[in-house]
């Protein structure tokens, strides 16, 4: 039997939350737009693609030790699925991790990814006891770029090309946070 959904952490307007099966038609509502996923290794997805995450995301809820946190972002007052985000724990430590965010076009430029990433950075730290934080982008990815510097993550360094992603070689800007005890 599965565990049922619950909500890890909030802040001002959203609810982060472990996914759940419902949730299914709000994820593909942005993880089947190209635009959305043109700097994402994978995607645009189809439906049971789509689906196919939910139920991996599902069950990595209880691998033990949890390594893997894949995230719903929820808006409060709609109860609205608008994204997703991510805490990864690193094999080598674990007491850092990669985190990620995606977000349904329709809700950006409006602070979500940012106040996602920042409780992220706060649940991190607080509740999972990392020390470390990094996160990636595509070098194109002005947007993701901004989001992690508000955030309070500095540019580590360049990774000239990184990976072939959807047939041209990424350049990958590699960002770090790191939390003074």
């Amino acid at each position: 039997m599965k565990k049922p959904s619950s909500i890890l952490f909030e802040t001002d307007r959203l609810l982060i939350r472990e996914f759940k099966p419902s949730d299914l038609n709000a994820v593909q509502e942005y993880a089947g737009v190209e635009e959305v996923v043109k700097y994402q290794n994978w995607g645009p997805n189809n439906i049971e693609e789509t689906k196919a995450f939910l139920i991996g995301s599902i069950a990595l809820r209880d691998m033990h030790p949890r390594m893997i946190y894949e995230l719903c972002i929820e808006l409060k007052t709609a109860k609205k699925t608008i994204g997703g985000c991510g805490l990864f724990l690193e094999k080598e430590d674990l007491k850092a991790a990669k985190i990620g965010y995606i977000i349904n076009p329709a809700f950006w430029s409006s602070g979500y990814a940012t106040e996602a990433t920042l409780g992220l950075i706060k649940y991190g730290k607080e509740q999972l006891g990392l020390h470390t934080l990094r996160a990636t982008c595509d070098k194109r990815n002005i947007a993701s770029q901004r989001v992690l510097e508000k955030s309070g993550f500095e540019l580590e360094k360049l990774i000239e090309k990184d990976f072939m992603q959807k047939g041209v070689m990424r350049d990958t800007y590699l960002y770090k946070l790191t939390f003074i005890n």
